[in-house]
C-alpha cells in the first residue's frame, strides 16, 4: 500500500473530475450522478468546489497513490441549524484495481474522524443493493441500514433499490 488518504485540495479539482468521471463510467449503478450531467461541470467550478470542501464541516477525503486519485469520498453537513447534526456521506468510491486493499476502511475513518471532530452526532448513506461488498465494509465500520428504498435508481430500463444506513456515534460504532 504505497498510497495516503488526505482531505482534499484546492489544486485537485482536475485531478477530482478525472476520477468522478471514471467511477461514473466504471460503476453507474452506484450513483445518482449520470457522466452527461458531470460533463456540465467546468475546471474552475471543479477548483471552487475543492476550495470549498478543503476546510471546514462539509469535506472530501481521496487515495492518492503515486500523485493520481484513485478513492474519493464526501460529507455533506445541511446548513439548517434542525439538520447539522447529521452528516451525509456521499461519492464513496475506490477504483476496482486498488479495491479490498484497505483504502475504502481508510476513507470511512477518516469521515467519522471528520464527523465527531465537528461535533455530529450521526453519519448517514445510501447504496445501492448491488454493492453488497459496500454494505459489509459500511456493517463492518459501524452502520446500520435503517430503511429499504426500491427503485431509488432507475438505470437501462432496471429499477436499482437502495439501503440507507447510519453510523451513530452515541451507539459506539467501531471508531
Amino acid at each position: 500500500m504505497n498510497a495516503c488518504v488526505r482531505r482534499i485540495m484546492p489544486t485537485d479539482g482536475i485531478a477530482l473530475a478525472t476520477l468522478r468521471h471514471h467511477a461514473l463510467r466504471v460503476a453507474p449503478q452506484a450513483f445518482a450522478m449520470s457522466e452527461a450531467q458531470l460533463a456540465d461541470i467546468d475546471d474552475v467550478s471543479w477548483t471552487q468546489f475543492c476550495t470549498q470542501t478543503a476546510t471546514g464541516t462539509d469535506a472530501i477525503y481521496v487515495v492518492s497513490h503515486a500523485d493520481v486519485l484513485i478513492g474519493m469520498a464526501g460529507c455533506r453537513v445541511d446548513a439548517s441549524p434542525k439538520m447539522a447534526h447529521s452528516g451525509l456521506i456521499w461519492g464513496m468510491f475506490v477504483d476496482p484495481p486498488y479495491q479490498h486493499q484497505g483504502y475504502g476502511s481508510q476513507l470511512l475513518n477518516a469521515l467519522i474522524t471528520h464527523g465527531a471532530a465537528h461535533g455530529l452526532q450521526m453519519l448517514k448513506l445510501s447504496v445501492t443493493v448491488l454493492q453488497q461488498s459496500a454494505i459489509s465494509l459500511y456493517e463492518r465500520h459501524g452502520f446500520r441500514g435503517y430503511a429499504y428504498e426500491p427503485a431509488l435508481l432507475y438505470i437501462d430500463n432496471t429499477e436499482i433499490d437502495a439501503l440507507h444506513m447510519v453510523y451513530r456515534y452515541s451507539n459506539g460504532g467501531t471508531k
